[in-house]
């Protein structure tokens, strides 16, 4: 009987095309609109003013240099940091997005993956996702604890919740349960975590399971054919996501 194929998997990439342009750039962000990705997965932290900004790091020293810290900068000082030549000239003057710009870039035909760095943020997103009318159906937030779940809940009642984990600690089908029960919608975890038994008892929960940070062919087909609803992934140099569509 000849194996069964695996079935369609959300295409999500990771901090934009972040193999092809500095992550959490506009640079990064066109190109992997432009692929045509199902989804933009990005990280949440908040200026000095309060506004939710799009980058990874507390501070700036990897990406700008500096040990200047996200917290301590406005979101217009923050636009105007180059955290782009450190990946090549041609990035000069790529500077630090507000989630309203992507908001607005994703609202009619992508989703949006919200990684929260930082705790009690859940309302500053909302107000900036009701700013641009971006759905909150069509954006998935995800929770480092209960707490952080509690207030996307209050805030953005209708957003999907997706709980991450690096490194898994539980993995069996009761605690898969537990999640569902306190309002979980999925799991975003490390690829290297996920195996076909996890997958199963998650979707048995009706969970949906999210891979990450996949960049490669073998990779890909070991969580494709563990059965992960998603994929989160840099791309390619070229800002190419077809690699890890199901071709098989």
């Amino acid at each position: 009987m000849p194996e069964q194929h695996p079935r369609p998997i959300l295409v999500t990439a990771h901090r934009g095309a972040s193999a092809a342009a500095p992550e959490n750039t506009v640079a990064a962000f066109q190109l992997a609109l432009s692929a045509g990705v199902d989804a933009i997965e990005t990280d949440i932290r908040l200026s000095r003013d309060g506004v939710p900004v799009l980058a990874h790091d507390e501070d700036l020293m990897r990406v700008a240099g500096s040990p200047a810290k996200i917290k301590d900068l406005t979101a217009q000082e923050l636009s105007k940091i180059d955290v782009g030549s450190w990946m090549g000239a041609e990035f000069r003057g790529q500077g630090i997005p507000p989630l309203t710009w992507l908001a607005e870039q994703c609202r009619h035909h992508t989703r949006l993956v919200l990684d929260l760095k930082v705790t009690n943020c859940a309302a500053a997103i909302a107000k900036a996702l009701e700013t641009t009318e971006f759905p909150f159906e069509q954006a998935s937030v995800c929770s480092w604890s209960d707490a952080q779940a509690a207030d996307i809940r209050r805030h953005m009642p209708t957003a999907r919740l997706v709980f991450i984990e690096d490194p898994l600690v539980h993995s069996d089908a009761e605690w898969l349960r537990s999640l569902a029960l306190r309002g979980y919608n999925g799991l975003s975890l490390h690829h290297q975590s996920i195996d076909p038994e996890l997958v199963a008892n998650a979707h048995a929960s009706g969970l949906d399971v999210f891979a990450w940070t996949v960049n490669t062919d073998p990779d890909t087909r070991r969580v494709q054919h563990a059965g992960v609803d998603g994929i989160i992934t840099d791309g390619t140099s070229d800002g190419d996501f077809t690699t890890v569509r199901n071709t098989d």
